[in-house]
């Protein structure tokens, strides 16, 4: 009889330690996975900050927010939201307070000290014979302001934009400006289509991302412009959403303008494609 209630004593430990143990497992292992999807999150956050944001940084930065709001504490989907509004709002946020969120959780899971706030982004921007370097203690993600202002800089030195450039000096209106900026887009969008057709590819069929890559696979466009229109398109989409919402449009439609119609003078010239060395 005793070594029937030992035997039984042992088969239930045992159970419960495998239990147990199991159970902490499954805790360990979706802790691991919420770490990683957090540390992707944080990564793709920081990547986009201060710097041109093209579609792929848009869908990066989108799926990051929402795994933060999927897996993230009360105080990460806070800062989330808090970002999302404020980027709708302003067509741009400061990332800082939600890295700063995600930093401190991810280094404690890592037992890892805790660190000041402050956190340095370092760009480096290749051109044909340098390299511009930028850093900043701040991360602000400006998906219109920081790529107009950095593709200006590089296309105001083209012959063919003075004739093309707003007269700043007029006093702005904002509905001419906006159907000016409207009428470059949808000028640059039928010249892209032209060059798909060119390559026997019905661009009618294709939604903008798909008639990009047909172009770009088939070498009728360069990278450098992909990159170009899609960075017009996440303006198109913020200065259209600013118009909707009643906002002034006035700088952002001039800032538009000078950049489609300087991509539209590159099909025109037949220079959008791969340099032929």
């Amino acid at each position: 009889m005793v070594e029937v209630v030992a035997l039984c004593v042992t088969v239930l430990l045992a159970a419960v330690g495998f239990l147990v143990n199991a159970q902490a497992a499954r805790r360990a292992k979706r802790r691991d996975i919420r770490t990683q999807y957090l540390l992707d999150a944080y990564r793709s956050i920081e990547a986009a900050s201060n710097r041109p944001m093209d579609s792929g940084a848009a869908r990066d930065l989108e799926a990051a927010l929402a795994d933060v709001q999927l897996l993230g504490t009360a105080a990460q989907v806070d800062a989330a939201h808090r970002f999302a509004d404020e980027f709708a709002g302003n067509g741009g946020a400061d990332t800082g307070p939600i890295l700063n969120e995600l930093r401190d959780e991810l280094r404690a899971d890592l037992e890892l000290g805790p660190l000041p706030d402050r956190r340095t982004h370092l760009r480096i921007t290749l051109g044909s014979e340098t390299a511009d370097i930028e850093w900043s203690d701040n991360a602000r993600i400006s998906a219109a302001a920081i790529a107009a202002q950095k593709r200006a800089v590089t296309l105001s030195t083209m012959p063919s934009l003075g004739a093309s450039a707003p007269d700043h000096a007029a006093v702005p209106n904002e509905p001419a400006l906006f159907d000016a900026a409207s009428e470059a887009w949808e000028g640059l969008r039928a010249a892209l289509a032209d060059c798909v057709e060119s390559v026997e590819v019905s661009a009618a069929t294709l939604g903008l991302d798909d008639q990009l890559n047909a172009a770009l696979e088939h070498g009728v466009i360069s990278e450098k412009t992909l990159k170009g229109i899609a960075g017009l398109q996440v303006m198109w989409s913020l200065l259209s959403h600013d118009a909707r919402a009643g906002r002034p449009t006035s700088e952002r439609s001039e800032e538009f303008i000078v950049l489609a119609t300087a991509l539209r003078g590159l099909f025109d010239a037949g220079i959008a494609g791969p340099v032929v060395q």
